[in-house]
């Protein structure tokens, strides 16, 4: 015998309510002739009423539902043609700098800059340390850069020393594949295998390859979060009163860790957010040196 499917529903209709309606599926016994029901494709219908007490729940209720599609159905798609194809990004420009730094040596985005997640806790009587312009000093770190679907990252060695400044970017290995010196109205920037390129500013050098609209001298200054009582400057301090945010024209900058050095803190791990674009560091190290230090020997060879 076919079995059928009964649906079978009851109202009840009082002054407070309007009513309840229960559904109730179930397989039963195939109906037999004279059976009042309404055919409804293969399968009859029959309704009848249930009686159900007034302190019935509709809360209790719980109904679940699952569809299934025949193999033959016209909603299911046979042909691998129609299934969905992966988003493929538009061909890049392989003599652009950010696609050559990325195809050479650039680490990829996934690489974790967690390394300071062990940090004890800035104390309270926490200074932050002040670094003036001219002092010369040696920074060891990691940076990664989001623009949009895209991004890179690297280990980068910067020394600076007044106006005077010079960083070698690492690759995944530990080989230097770039090097940047700024000059005062000279910026030099030699990569692996490429010839050198000479501007006339660091800024316009952080424009043209990197979508950064801004100057060496401020990046340097929101990541040891130095200068910050420029009026220009919206300062947000944490419990401790070290600095956590600060918002700078069309950039936000979070001071997530610190860490101790010569008697003051610095940040240990910054996010800068910009227009379109993202930039996460991590400072492993940060040293005073002398005067006149020039780059590790690793990055003469560029």
């Amino acid at each position: 015998m076919n079995s059928e499917r009964q649906l079978t529903t009851w109202s009840n209709n009082t002054s407070s309510t309007t009513g309840l309606i229960l559904i109730v599926i179930a397989m039963t016994r195939p109906t037999l002739p004279g059976e009042n029901s309404i055919v409804m494709g293969p399968a009859p219908i029959d309704f009848s009423l249930i009686r159900v007490p007034k302190t019935f729940s509709v809360s209790s209720i719980r109904f679940k539902a699952r569809f299934k599609l025949p193999r033959n159905s016209s909603l299911r798609s046979s042909s691998s043609s129609s299934r969905r194809t992966p988003r493929v990004l538009p061909q890049e420009d392989k003599s652009s700098f950010t696609a050559r730094f990325r195809s050479l040596w650039l680490a990829p985005m996934a690489v974790a800059l967690t390394a300071c997640s062990g940090l004890p806790p800035v104390p309270a009587n926490a200074q932050l340390l002040v670094v003036p312009d001219s002092t010369p000093w040696l920074l060891r770190g990691r940076m990664a850069l989001q623009q949009g679907d895209s991004g890179w990252s690297a280990h980068i060695i910067w020394l600076n020393e007044g106006e005077l400044s010079g960083m070698c970017v690492l690759g995944p290995l530990g080989s230097a594949v770039a090097e940047l010196r700024v000059r005062p109205g000279l910026v030099l920037l030699r990569q692996a295998g490429q010839p050198p390129l000479i501007m006339q500013s660091a800024k316009e050098l952080m424009q043209r390859y990197f979508s950064l609209d801004i100057d060496l001298p401020e990046l340097r200054n929101l990541i040891l979060a130095q200068h910050l009582d420029n009026p220009e400057i919206a300062l947000q301090r944490s419990s401790t009163g070290m600095p956590e945010a600060v918002l700078w024209q069309d950039w936000r900058v979070q001071y997530l860790r610190f860490q101790e050095v010569e008697g003051g803190y610095l940040p240990a791990r910054v996010v800068i957010h910009g227009p379109e674009v993202r930039l996460k560091l991590v400072l492993e190290s940060w040293a005073q040196v002398e005067s006149g230090r020039t780059l590790p020997s690793g990055c003469q060879g560029l």
